[in-house]
Formats: C-alpha cells, sequence, structure tokens
C-alpha cells in the first residue's frame, strides 16, 4: 500500500492535487482513501461528494479499519 500525504501552507493547491491525483488513480482501477484533516472539508467538494454525505472521521472509524 502507497500513502501519498500532502502538506505545506494554505492557498498552495493541495487539495486541487489531492482530489485530481485521487479521480485519476481511481479511474485506472486502484482502490483509493481519501483523508481530509482540513476542518474546511473543501476536498469532498472536489471530489464531487456533496456535504450532506460527509461523516467526520471518528464516525467511520469501523469502516475505515475494515477497508485498510
Amino acid at each position: 500500500m502507497k500513502k501519498i500525504i500532502f502538506t505545506g501552507k494554505g492557498g498552495v493547491g493541495k487539495t486541487t492535487i489531492a482530489s485530481t491525483l485521487a479521480k485519476l488513480l481511481a479511474r485506472d482501477g486502484r482502490r483509493v482513501l481519501v483523508i481530509d484533516c482540513d476542518p474546511s472539508m473543501n476536498l469532498a467538494m472536489g471530489l464531487g461528494v456533496p456535504l450532506s454525505e460527509i461523516r467526520p472521521l471518528a464516525d467511520a472509524k469501523k469502516a475505515i479499519g475494515e477497508r485498510l
């Protein structure tokens, strides 16, 4: 399993790059797990996920553990 982490100051394009890379990898048939630790949760919007479908990481702990 490969892991990619994006860090840096705000406004440099981390979310845009992360969402684009996730979409491309998924399109190529790879399994992708994307976790957004930013309180603004803009990564979901970049992936096309409606905010109404987002749940806090703590609520998904069991499901994430099963998939890993």
